[in-house]
């Protein structure tokens, strides 16, 4: 089921943070990377191969991404701490997980994962 993905989208940011915001187009094998902080939007858009998108949906499968819960809430009602969010769609279906404060035990793994996709930093 987990191959039937067709859109992947990841985002974080923080209280002192710019925003990151990644989208992966699994149809177009198309990768946007988007750093939108107060004085510059950084914008990348990338043409991947089948083989590199392959790659990337083998590399979330093992950081448990499908997996996770769908929230991680904010225990210590920190205020201006760190936010994430991921959504993909699979067959159809649009499945949305988040968290503040807290994060997944993978969440380190699945950052580098990301990074190494857009050659940018994501964490």
């Amino acid at each position: 089921m987990k191959d039937n993905i067709t859109y992947f989208e990841a985002s974080v940011g923080g209280f002192h943070e710019p925003p990151i915001h990644v989208t992966v187009d699994f149809l177009r094998n198309t990768v946007t990377y988007i750093n939108a902080s107060e004085w510059e939007l950084d914008t990348i858009i990338l043409q991947s191969s089948k083989r590199k998108m392959s790659q990337f949906l083998n590399e979330l499968k093992k950081c448990h991404l499908f997996d996770w819960d769908i929230n991680y809430p904010n225990y210590l009602s920190i205020v201006d701490g760190s936010w994430w969010k991921c959504q993909y769609v699979i067959d159809g279906k649009t499945i949305v997980k988040s968290g503040e404060n807290n994060f997944p035990d993978e969440w380190e793994r699945f950052c580098i994962i990301v990074s190494k996709l857009t050659g940018k930093e994501f964490s």
